[in-house]
């Protein structure tokens, strides 16, 4: 009889237990976890490394990722997850559960890949950086007025967490730029010139072929004097004097910049986007030619050269007369 008393009292003290987490649950699930009335955009929510849990969970009542904190707090006790919530930036919303929120922060973040395409300008990758929520539109350009930044930000595909520090972004373009960029150019006598040259050459020409040859038709008009008339470093002038414009047409080649190719003679001061390796290549080899013009044909891709200001007229009536 002892025996069965006993047995009961042991099965009770499971019994019970389970009892109020089944019903404690069926409460959380039915009230604390029930995402706040009103719907909010999703958040970036950090947590660092070293926060204590009570700290993390109230922020996120504070900030109206969550109903209740008692009760989200009770619930991570009781299913083990208090103390797994990881360091890292989140992106949350008061349209997830708290249980779902408990769950993504005990998971972990995953980083984003993004890519960046040959000859992205500076305003391109802030653009593409924002857009997938790893930095805050703007901050990009507003650290490159600490540091140069255009032409060394190296067009790869990244991995970067939400709300990356723009430093650490900027240090990891820069790892890459001097892996893959910096070996070329550290035995010739200009690298930032031919890091100018290439990025031009990168936005104006498709084709290694055709870039050698402009980077030389370029250097052609160097030699004599000639404004290099560029209309990629026009479109870059415009760009930074109103960043938010969506396309440089109608091209303004009467803007003051000394990015202004059309107004002033020489190489611009700086680059106007990030080339990748095969346009640095391309300056790096550019073919000598008699060229000193030369045009896009719309329809093929196809670059059109020419030695004087004649057959180039007669080209841009053959191949943009539309």
């Amino acid at each position: 009889m002892r025996t069965i008393k006993k047995s009961f009292g042991d099965r009770r003290r499971i019994f019970i237990p389970l009892v109020v987490l089944i019903l404690f649950s069926t409460i959380f699930l039915n009230a604390g976890i029930q995402a706040p009335a009103e719907a909010a955009d999703y958040k970036i929510f950090k947590i660092d490394s070293g926060e204590g849990f009570d700290e993390i969970i109230s922020r996120l009542e504070t900030e109206g990722l969550i109903k209740s904190s008692s009760v989200t707090k009770i619930y991570s006790l009781l299913t083990g997850s208090a103390h797994k919530l990881k360091p890292g930036l989140y992106e949350l919303s008061p349209h997830l559960s708290s249980d779902e929120i408990i769950n993504r922060l005990t998971k972990g973040t995953d980083q984003i890949s993004v890519r960046i395409p040959e000859g992205s300008t500076i305003f391109d990758t802030d653009s593409i950086l924002s857009k997938a929520k790893i930095i805050k539109a703007g901050d990009l350009i507003a650290h490159a007025e600490k540091e140069p930044l255009e032409g060394y930000l190296f067009p790869d595909t990244y991995k970067f967490f939400l709300g990356s520090d723009i430093p650490r972004i900027v240090e990891t373009f820069k790892e890459n730029f001097d892996s893959n960029l910096a070996k070329l150019l550290k035995d010739t006598p200009n690298p930032q010139d031919i890091l100018i040259l290439a990025s031009i050459v990168e936005r104006e020409v498709p084709g290694f072929n055709d870039r050698k040859i402009v980077a030389g038709l370029l250097n052609n008009r160097l030699k004599i004097g000639m404004p290099l008339q560029v209309d990629a470093a026009v479109c870059y002038a415009k760009k930074l004097k109103n960043s938010e414009i969506e396309s440089c047409l109608p091209l303004d080649t009467k803007i003051d910049s000394p990015y202004n190719t059309y107004q002033y003679k020489g190489l611009p001061p700086g680059p106007i986007s990030s080339p990748g390796v095969s346009a640095v290549r391309a300056v790096l080899e550019a073919k000598d030619s008699p060229y000193l013009f030369y045009i896009n044909d719309p329809a093929t891709g196809k670059t059109i050269f020419a030695e004087n200001l004649e057959d180039h007229n007669r080209n841009i009536l053959v191949y943009l007369k539309n």
